[in-house]
């Protein structure tokens, strides 16, 4: 499953200072920074994904490739 979001209204995002995790059994989707513990942000998902396989950051538009079940 791909995913495109516009984040580009959240500030000081860069590539290398955010994580991605997958939460409710794979159902929503957290972005954290990497210097706070909890998630600035949350996405329901569509479908169930057992992980993220790879992501990009580029001007504000965040790519995520999800492995399915």
């Amino acid at each position: 499953m791909f995913v495109t979001l516009d984040v580009s209204n959240l500030t000081d995002l860069e590539e290398g200072k955010i994580e991605l995790s997958l939460t409710d059994g794979g159902m929503v989707l957290q972005l954290m920074r990497t210097t706070q513990p909890r998630p600035f942000k949350r996405m329901n998902l569509p479908r169930m994904a057992i992980s993220v396989s790879d992501w990009s950051l580029n001007n504000g538009i965040l790519d995520v490739t999800f492995d399915l079940a």
